[in-house]
């Protein structure tokens, strides 16, 4: 940036600072990834002109190999949703098709396109000052010629040691298949053939199978529903697999033969994940008490090591020396954050691997994962996820156990798609993994014609509400899938309004009866999840209790004097009152361990909540009595049906169709309303209940297929 530039460019309510990078609204920052950071900075420098597509790959991203359509278009997304920007009627940024972007509101100062910590250019040479120098003879000068030849050899020396001990090095990236069904969640296997990994279709997970260079997938069967892949054997034989998790995470643990033969169980054993020994004689498995380990018939099992305060979302027994290590994926229960550690064969010594190499993660889903050692114990290579990226990095760990203090990660691919755990093939030449984008479209159902379209324009939404009188609506743009933002519009689309921007992950937005006020659940990084208000109209969100509590999934009265809320903690979960004038809150009687995903009839009198997934009950308000409604599988987002007649409920995992049915309150009569026969679209992989629209109909969040496996192939000298 040359001199006379302005450090700071303002725009509307917004200013950008060009030297800190660091982007204000009102004052506050307003958090940003470094990368949309950069972006938006090269738009307003630039304001009023083109910028292609190729320039920001260059400037932003330099010769980082990425997978830059993704990234870009995420950014742009980042962007937007901070600034509360629309891409059909831009206010800031204008999308240009096939070339690039252009930054069009007005600036109060202007600038000269220099991007920040970039430059207009550095020279390669400098001139030599004019100042005369003094002509060195005698030993001066003989020192000088030492000392110019020490030099020499240290950097013939640092030079040979560089080439001796070349960095680890991304070569290519492969697409292996392209059918968008893989994923996310399950493990993945290799042998020296083909690639094992989950899909998913509807509400039908499987396992399946691709060759090691791409192709088309087949599919591996299995006898009982729903299967996710753990691990393989060491001898490559039989597949580690936990059947039917449902909603919880944790199932039934079996061995499943590769080459034909019956499935048999672990025992009683019931887990989220779970891995061989490299000797194949033990399978170490996490449960909600920490790390154990169990013979394959299951007559041999102990407790290794409890976790407290914490889920081993995954782990794993990798081999090396005396033994292998154990790598765990904690995920903390009060944040949601993930952390990555390395213990013993037995539990012994355990400890965080990457400690202190960054600051600890601020937001639910964020954090290290991911820890798979390659077969010469040379490399830990590891995923991270922060700020909306997630990357894979490689850590040298010369045949230790564990990585050693000082040594830093070296990123070998970043991107904003979503990954799936990694898997290294035996020659360490290629890491795996599924790479998924989520993408949501807000549909209706139309009894008449039992068939979906497009609602609200087909809106990237969740959590849909209703003001009483069905003229407005509030829902959360979940386009970018770590920073839902709500938004507040006519029933016919007019009017949109955002309320909520970035860095703040909102959900569960609720119109209040009157329509002038939204309450919603929302996290900020490093302030936890709280119950906030904000003005239809528009304003700054307010926290209506005081922090230390996690509360979610407000709905309001049908007088808008109190809100009902779920608290997941301090204390057992269960639902709470919040008296809006007196400001007091009060625990619901009998509503302990209800789930998260409740209904308030509309005369306010009863609560519709699941529990565990499999049962839903009918909460009186006034007796406080339960009373069982119905029950069945994956049992999810109950919704009362504008008339009170009709409690809507969706089954997930439960089958291939996920149905929405809706139960008569009267005598619990079900009925099955829609499945995903009722669309039948390719693209699409799965859906949610969201909502009911004022007429009563079913309002659903499609999901698009967009999870394939990918492949990096690399240098790891």
């Amino acid at each position: 940036m040359s001199d006379d530039a302005p450090s700071v460019v303002r725009f509307g309510d917004f200013e950008l600072d060009l030297e800190q990078v660091e982007l204000r609204r009102h004052g506050a920052p307003v958090r940003l990834p470094p990368q949309p950071l950069r972006i938006l900075a090269l738009l307003s420098t630039r304001a009023g002109r083109i910028v292609t597509r190729e320039e920001i790959q260059r400037q932003v991203w330099g010769e980082t190999f990425v997978d830059f359509e993704l990234g870009l278009n995420r950014c742009i997304r980042q962007i937007r949703a901070a600034l509360g920007d629309n891409a059909e009627q831009p206010r800031f940024i204008e999308t240009i098709p096939k070339r690039g972007y252009r930054f069009v509101a007005p600036l109060e100062k202007p600038s000269d396109g220099n991007l920040p910590g970039m430059g207009a250019g550095v020279p390669l040479a400098v001139a030599a000052s004019p100042r005369a120098r003094p002509i060195l003879t005698g030993w001066p000068l003989a020192l000088m010629t030492l000392s110019g030849a020490l030099v020499i050899l240290a950097a013939a020396a640092i030079i040979r040691l560089t080439v001796e001990t070349p960095a680890p090095k991304l070569l290519r990236v492969v697409r292996l298949t392209h059918f968008g069904r893989a994923e996310l969640a399950d493990s993945l296997a290799t042998d020296e053939t083909s690639v094992y990994f989950g899909e998913r279709q509807g509400g039908n997970w499987g396992i399946a199978r691709v060759s090691k260079d791409g192709g088309e997938p087949t599919a591996i069967q299995v006898p009982f529903p729903q299967p996710f892949l753990c691990d393989f054997s060491p001898q490559r034989s039989e597949l580690l697999v936990v059947s039917d998790p449902g909603l919880s995470g944790a199932g039934k643990l079996w061995i499943v033969p590769v080459g034909g033969g019956s499935p048999r169980p672990v025992d009683d054993i019931l887990t989220n994940s779970a891995s061989w020994s490299p000797d194949g004689n033990t399978i170490v498995y996490s449960n909600e008490y920490g790390l154990n380990e169990v013979s394959p018939d299951g007559s041999v099992r102990r407790m290794l090591v409890p976790l407290p305060g914490t889920v081993a979302a995954k782990v794993r027994w990798e081999p090396g020396l005396q033994g292998g290590s154990l790598t765990i994926v904690r995920m903390d229960k009060k944040t949601g954050s993930l952390s990555l550690w390395a213990a013993a064969p037995g539990g012994e010594q355990l400890q965080s691997v990457l400690d202190g190499w960054r600051p600890p993660p601020a937001a639910s889903g964020e954090g290290e994962f991911s820890g798979r050692w390659t077969a010469d114990g040379k490399y830990l290579i590891f995923c991270s996820f922060r700020d909306g990226a997630t990357s894979i990095w490689a850590v040298p760990g010369a045949n230790h156990r564990f990585t050693k203090s000082g040594i830093k990660p070296v990123q070998l691919y970043s991107t904003a798609m979503l990954l799936s755990p990694v898997v290294i093939s035996a020659d360490g030449h290629r890491i795996y993994f599924v790479g998924s984008q989520p993408a949501r479209e807000l549909d209706r159902f139309d009894a008449g014609r039992q068939a979906f379209a497009p609602y609200l324009a087909g809106v990237p939404a969740r959590w849909v509400s209703f003001s009483a009188d069905g003229q407005w609506a509030a829902y959360c743009d979940v386009s970018d899938v770590h920073h839902g933002t709500v938004w507040r519009t006519r029933i016919d689309g007019r009017e949109p309004l955002q309320l909520t921007f970035a860095p703040m992950n909102a959900s569960a937005p609720r119109l209040s009866p009157d329509g002038r006020q939204i309450a919603f659940s929302a996290e900020i990084p490093g302030k936890g999840t709280a119950i906030y208000v904000v003005a239809a109209s528009g304003g700054e969100p307010k926290r209506v209790l005081p922090p230390n509590e996690i509360d979610t999934s407000p709905k309001w009265s049908p007088q808008g004097d109190e809100l009902l809320f779920y608290r997941k903690s301090p204390g057992p979960p269960a639902l709470y009152k919040l008296d809006l004038k007196k400001q007091l809150c009060s625990l619901v009687p009998n509503s302990q361990r209800l789930g998260d995903e409740f209904s308030l009839s509309p005369d306010g009198r009863y609560i519709a909540a699941g529990v565990d997934n499999s049962v839903l009950l009918l909460l009186d308000l006034k007796t406080h009595q339960r009373s069982v409604l119905t029950q069945g599988p994956g049992l999810s987002f109950p919704h009362w049906s504008p008339d009170g007649k009709y409690v809507y409920i969706q089954e997930l995992m439960g089958s291939v169709g996920e149905p929405i049915r809706r139960v008569r309150v009267l005598d619990g009569k079900v009925e099955t309303v829609a499945t995903q026969e009722n669309f039948l679209r390719s693209d699409i992989s799965g859906y949610s209940l969201t909502g009911l629209a004022p007429d009563g109909s079913p309002l659903v969040s499609f999901i698009r297929a967009t999870g394939d496996l990918y492949a990096l192939d690399v240098s790891l000298p």
